[in-house]
């Protein structure tokens, strides 16, 4: 329940960045004392920052705006298409901080993917944490039908792939390269798309929003 509450307050500030503990208690209906712990531990950890008070022109204590904090830390985004892998990271506030991208080895799972992503990967990670930045975790969207929980590709059509444990088998070639406590998620692709628009488009969103996807299929 506590990291429900704490990822409700951070998308508070991605669609309404500058909005005080005050404002915030009136938005999520959580207590104000619960807030005050919470968005605390927020900025000790990264996530946000607080700005100069506000003049309201109104009596008593001035509200402190607090926005999320694009500086401290980054997650790394990859992408599994049908004739390369893409690698990039981002901030919290959605911009891209470095990318690579390179043709597709082959499709192999394990001996040819898996290995070199988990190589961009790594590579990747090793110049972030270089700018003393905290990574947070690692999605990747793959072209098929996949289990979210476990990370197993059940089906890719397309690259011949079937029961893939892309999950498990990423995390291990991670570790072998230094880079292990990395969350992971491995999910369909366009999935992985309609939640970063989700996430990070420009507000406000259309409800339900629908993310239509053209590619070598549709």
């Amino acid at each position: 329940l506590r990291e429900i509450n704490r990822m409700a307050i951070a998308r508070t500030f991605g669609r309404q960045p500058g909005v005080s503990r005050a404002d915030l208690t009136k938005e999520t209906g959580l207590t104000k004392s619960t807030i005050g712990l919470l968005v605390q531990d927020l900025v000790d950890e990264g996530w946000l920052f607080e700005s100069d008070l506000l003049a309201t022109g109104a009596i008593g204590r001035r509200p402190t705006p607090l926005f999320m904090d694009g500086m401290r830390m980054a997650m790394i985004g990859a992408e599994v298409s049908l004739d390369s892998l893409n690698v990039l990271a981002v901030s919290l506030t959605g911009e891209v901080l470095d990318e690579m991208s390179e043709p597709l080895p082959g499709n192999r799972p394990e001996e040819e993917v898996i290995s070199r992503l988990a190589e961009l990967t790594a590579l990747l990670a090793g110049r972030i944490q270089k700018k003393q930045r905290r990574l947070l975790g690692l999605g990747v969207g793959v072209p098929g039908a996949v289990l979210d929980q476990s990370g197993v590709v059940k089906l890719a059509p397309n690259l011949a792939w079937r029961d893939v444990a892309f999950c498990d088998n990423l995390k291990h070639k991670l570790s072998e390269l230094g880079i292990s406590d990395l969350r992971t998620l491995v999910q369909n692709d366009y999935d992985v798309a309609a939640l970063g628009e989700h996430e990070f488009g420009e507000a406000p969103l259309p409800d339900p929003l629908v993310y239509l996807g053209l590619g070598v299929g549709v």
